[in-house]
């Protein structure tokens, strides 16, 4: 077996040469004939589709037997192996879950205001679309599920598939189970070059569709190169690639079979391997030399590394990772000890794999992520296929008489600056010869501006919204507590000054309801979002009275709770959608702390102070007092590996590094869990989005007994407190009969408006909606790949968040003690 070694300066070359290659001989002979393939079924529709059934597929068929019947798709769909099957609803649950988030949303720049100027998108699922998928001597059930099942959950209504027959006439049982599962009845015999034109220009059995997806051969390929255009193609696919960054520590088995698994697709699909170890190239050469005899597509493997194959020697990571950039390859496996560090480099790439264990095959088959991806270079400019495939997105304007002036003055000039004086003159048609109306100042920002804002920002990432208050006064909760003893857990429950405010039960208990019958299901898990008036209790009792006053329902909260997810991807989920609540809201200025309801206890526990000396301790971490809770410390009597190791601890506060050498094994296992919990997420943080603007704070809980696990806070100058807060409360929600897992984060308008006045009047912004898509079965793979924020389709732009983020290293340390215990505004809550 031969596979050739080159240096990076060599594979420079050889992607640059991917770039702008003519066509060869060969291209334009398939060209030609995909032409007149064309052109012919134009002409002569059902009856071209028999004769090149039988000149290319070998199966003589009437125009009746070209769609096969609804009958015949069950009767083959009831042949599929009982095992197949489950592995296909396995995929297709998969499948499904990571496409749903990915569904785009209709959105409004603001509500039609008198005279005003209304921006917005309306997003529409397309008509019909044909799904292609190859076939003759092999079938590709997974195909199906990854053409079909983007196109339902975008809510195409027709879904119609078109596979080569075998030479008996008929398809698959497998590609019919997977069509059976997705809802598919619409099926046809009709393969090739011939299925593309079919599917464009219809025939009277085959009705044309409006965008045709799906992998195919070269003629496949040429046929939606020439009818693009007439109808939409998701791409121009090519042979299988996949290129791997290795380092000294990845294993050369892996390495050898994951480009074997490339490799024995076709003797033209191209696998690629860049490596900092010339011992790890070596032993990898070996490991394919070994591998490949035993491939019952061995000889196609082999044919593949020795015509396409490199195995490259680079100098570190960072010139890997700008290779793989200008390669832009179809599959990127990223084998490297913290692939997450490494992801922010990857540029171009159609899907990336993250670590040992993650082989490119999982995601052709059960993962969930799609394998219909850009080959031949062009991830440099396109997207694997996706929900976005299947949607149309349409601009819509509405221009009020108060605008006419406004943008009449503007366009006007731009008009007669391109020589257009009809695009000028119906503009000022409109005007009517009128003055202008005086431009009005800016208007104060509004708590309905804060909603709206925030509630824009969950609905864009698919939370359902109950519309309705949560918190009413304590003697309007008692009747719905149903014999519950939830009294002393509800006052638990007070704002960032404070006081104490309750939950409204109806709605509570109804949404715990709910999330039990939607888990016990089986159902996704469940994603919900509200916004409402407060009612809070004067003072700072403990205990309501009959002489507490509440206050008026003029205070509001927005906020999210997502139910059943565990996972470090949802705590990181909900952080960036706190980042991006804030920004959509305007705020420009913000910091994010980040931290574990339970290792500030864990660790004053395994201090085994005094129970006074540890009240007073968590006290001075509450109030972010690091000067006193060191002198507590110091005079505590504990043992001095714990008071070394709880400075430590303390001592990370604002940094994310210190986590990783605080021991915190000498506080017990409660304390080790929390530190883990906070690395995790730290590590998916640090190895995506770097330029966040979050602190690690051990004094952020205020409130122990209603966070379980990761929480938040976050903080802007002129908020007077928290401007949102968020976290784990599974303990809390287990009052309420659900033993599940529950995260959440709830926008403090009033504060975050007092923030928004201190800066200026609220900006409107009209993002393209954050979408972060993820695997479930894998957390940190999963989140990592959707916290990478590319730039198709995610996005969380931080305006301004790398200066912050070097002056935060420059200042010295006391400063930015101070400046926080300054945002806090010294309270507890």
């Amino acid at each position: 077996m031969v596979i050739t070694r080159m240096d990076a300066k060599a594979f420079r070359r050889m992607a640059e040469g991917r770039r702008g290659t003519a066509p060869d001989a060969g291209a334009r002979r398939r060209e030609m004939v995909v032409r007149e393939i064309i052109r012919t079924v134009r002409d002569d529709g059902d009856k071209a589709l028999v004769e090149y059934a039988a000149r290319f597929d070998g199966v003589r068929l009437d125009q009746a037997e070209l769609a096969l019947t609804a009958d015949e798709v069950a009767a083959g769909a009831a042949a599929c192996p009982p095992e197949v099957m489950a592995a296909l609803a396995a995929a297709a649950g998969n499948i499904e879950a990571f496409h749903r988030r990915q569904l785009p949303s209709s959105w409004w720049e603001q509500p039609v205001g008198a005279g005003g100027l209304l921006r917005g998108q309306v997003v529409r699922p397309l008509d019909s679309v044909g799904v292609y998928i190859p076939g003759g001597t092999a079938a590709y059930p997974s195909t199906v599920l990854m053409g079909a099942i983007p196109a339902r959950v975008a809510g195409v209504r027709r879904v119609v598939i078109c596979t080569p027959p075998t030479p008996r006439g008929s398809v698959p049982a497998p590609v019919l189970g997977a069509a059976r599962l997705c809802g598919i009845s619409e099926v046809y015999r009709v393969g090739g070059a011939q299925a593309v034109a079919a599917l464009a220009y219809g025939t009277r059995t085959l009705l044309r569709v409006d965008k045709i997806v799906g992998p195919g051969n070269a003629y496949v390929t040429a046929a939606k190169r020439l009818v693009s255009g007439d109808v939409g193609i998701d791409m121009l696919a090519g042979p299988s690639e996949i290129l791997i960054i290795a380092d000294d520590r990845a294993d050369p088995a892996h390495l050898a079979a994951d480009l074997l698994a490339q490799a024995e697709h076709d003797p033209l699909a191209v696998p690629v391997l860049l490596c900092t170890s010339p011992a790890v190239l070596d032993r990898t050469e070996a490991e394919l030399e070994r591998q490949v005899g035993r491939l019952p597509r061995g000889a196609i493997a082999a044919r593949s590394l020795a015509d396409r194959g490199a195995l490259v020697l680079v100098g570190d990571l960072e010139e890997a990772a700008e290779l793989a950039g200008d390669f832009a390859p179809e599959h990127l496996e990223l084998q490297v000890t913290d692939p997450y560090a490494l992801l922010p480099a990857v540029r171009n790439a159609g899907s990336v794999f993250l670590g040992p264990w993650t082989t490119e095959a999982f995601g052709d088959y059960a993962a969930g992520v799609n394998h219909v991806l850009p080959t031949g270079g062009s991830a440099r400019f396109t997207s694997g296929l996706g929900v976005l495939d299947f949607v149309r997105r349409s601009q819509v304007l509405a221009v009020g008489p108060g605008a006419v002036e406004t943008l009449g003055a503007v366009s006007t000039v731009l008009a007669r600056a391109e020589g257009l004086e009809a695009h000028a003159r119906s503009i000022e048609v409109r005007r009517g010869g009128r003055t202008a109306a005086p431009v009005s100042a800016p208007s104060p920002v509004s708590q309905t501006d804060v909603v709206n804002a925030a509630r824009g920002v969950f609905s864009a990432w698919g939370y359902e919204d109950v519309a309705a208050p949560l918190f009413l006064p304590l003697d309007a909760l008692e009747p719905g507590l149903k014999g519950l003893d939830l009294r002393d857990r509800i006052l638990k429950f007070v704002d960032p000054r404070g006081r104490v405010m309750a939950v409204r039960p109806d709605w509570t208990l109804a949404i715990a309801g709910q999330s039990v019958g939607a888990l016990k299901s089986g159902s996704a898990a469940l994603r919900l979002s509200y916004a409402g008036s407060v009612y809070r209790l004067g003072g700072r009792g403990a205990a309501v009275t009959d002489g507490d006053d509440w206050e008026a329902a003029h205070d509001f909260q927005a906020g999210v709770e997502l139910f059943g997810e565990s996972a470090a991807w949802s705590d990181a989920e909900l952080l960036a959608m706190a980042v991006e609540s804030l920004e959509r809201c305007g705020l420009d200025d913000f910091t994010i702390c980040v931290g574990h309801a339970s290792l500030a206890e864990a660790m004053l526990a395994g201090l085994g102070a005094d129970p006074a000396a540890a009240g007073a301790m968590r006290n001075a971490l509450v109030r972010r007092d690091l000067v006193g809770w060191e002198r507590l410390l110091d005079s505590s009597g504990a043992d001095p590996a714990r008071v070394t190791a709880a400075r430590l601890l303390a001592a990370c506060r604002g940094v994310a590094d210190g986590l990783e050498t605080v021991p915190g094994d000498v506080f017990g296992p409660a304390a080790v869990a929390s530190l883990e919990r906070l690395r995790n997420l730290w590590s998916i943080l640090k190895g995506s989005r770097p330029d966040w603007p979050l602190v690690f704070d051990l004094g952020l809980v205020r409130d122990l007994d209603y966070y379980t696990g990761m929480v938040f806070e976050a903080y802007a100058p002129g908020s007077g407190g928290p401007v949102l807060t968020g976290g784990r409360y599974d303990g809390l929600l287990s009052a309420f009969g659900l033993d599940r897992p529950a995260i959440g984060l709830a926008i403090e308008v009033e504060a975050l408006t007092r923030a928004l006045a201190a800066q200026g009047r609220m900006k409107t912004e009209t993002a393209q909606p954050l979408r972060i898509t993820v695997n479930a079965g894998d957390e940190a793979t999963g989140f990592a790949r959707a916290a990478a924020l590319r730039r198709d389709g995610f996005r969380v732009e931080l305006r301004g968040a790398e200066p912050r983020a070097e002056k935060r290293r420059l200042e010295p340390r006391t400063e930015r003690r101070a400046e926080k215990r300054r945002l806090a505004g010294g309270g507890q809550r």
